[in-house]
């Protein structure tokens, strides 16, 4: 099971029904909002334009230095269990995307190491819990109202259905070590580096509220398409998740993210809020 966010009683995939038109128009605002960034009110390119402060307008400096590195790829993978595999999804600064699906962890680091991804990001433990009940990491998502299942011991995780995509991540950890340095709360110049993100944390990062688990699929899908992701390619929910660790990961590698949990139990890393909440966002709930 790659998802470690209970949706609740009512959750729905995408299938083949619309999405609701809230969301629709909300993707449309978002897209738009973003141009008019681009290009600032005046209807000038921002590079043309001065600020009082002598600052940039928000989430103007990320686009820009992700647009000058643009041989810089990173990369958010799904984990899945044994008979699932990982599906992942390579950002490249260009925008474009590279898509690829394996059964293996070895294979997925190869994929990860072809592409010589500059950040891995996971969505699976990083590490095991130390004390049998929810890390750090989770225990700080709990209190911004993301709701997580709590990692286990290893020996609790062991012979247990349900933790077979957690031991399918720290086989996937595994196979990156020597290639990829663990995320430890720094991330300083020490590149390439591999961490653990969260797609329902990621989602509502970039909604700016925590979002409901009804319409998760095209709900993260509107989020995405608002992100400047193109999500044509994006064929379920496992590449929908994959493409959300992969902006955890471009948060990472430009310094604008947050991270949540210590050194012990590991780290999960987000996007950074976004300023203004969207959409149904009203406080800390999503109506």
């Amino acid at each position: 099971m790659a998802c470690r966010f209970d949706p609740g009683p009512g959750h729905h995939d995408a299938g083949t029904h619309p999405p609701p038109r809230g969301i629709l128009v909300e993707a449309h605002l978002l897209a738009q909002r973003r141009d008019e960034a681009q290009r600032g009110s005046s209807g000038q390119p921002l590079e043309h334009r001065r600020f009082a402060d002598g600052a940039c307008p928000p989430g103007w400096l990320a686009r820009q230095r992700w647009q000058e590195t643009t041989l810089d790829t990173v990369v958010g993978i799904d984990v899945g269990g044994v008979g699932k595999g990982f599906h992942g999804v390579a950002l490249h600064g260009n925008g474009r995307l590279t898509l690829h699906a394996v059964r293996e962890a070895q294979a997925a680091a190869a994929w990860c190491r072809a592409l010589e991804a500059r950040v891995v990001a996971i969505d699976a433990p990083c590490q095991w819990s130390l004390t049998g009940s929810a890390r750090a990491a989770e225990k700080a998502l709990a209190a911004l109202g993301i709701r997580t299942f709590a990692t286990p011991r290893r020996a609790q995780a062991q012979g247990h259905p349900f933790y077979g995509w957690m031991l399918q991540g720290e086989r996937l950890y595994e196979a990156l070590r020597g290639s990829w340095r663990l995320f430890d709360g720094h991330a300083g110049p020490a590149f390439p580096l591999c961490c653990e993100t969260f797609p329902h944390g990621v989602a509502c990062a970039l909604a700016g509220g925590i979002v409901p688990g009804k319409h998760k699929a095209r709900l993260r899908r509107a989020l995405l398409q608002a992100a400047g992701i193109d999500v044509s390619r994006l064929s379920c929910i496992d590449f929908v998740d994959a493409a959300l660790c992969a902006l955890a990961a471009r948060a990472l590698l430009l310094g604008d993210y947050q991270a949540h949990g210590d050194a012990r139990e590991g780290f999960i890393v987000l996007p950074p809020w976004a300023e203004q909440a969207v959409g149904w966002v009203r406080g800390d709930k999503w109506w």
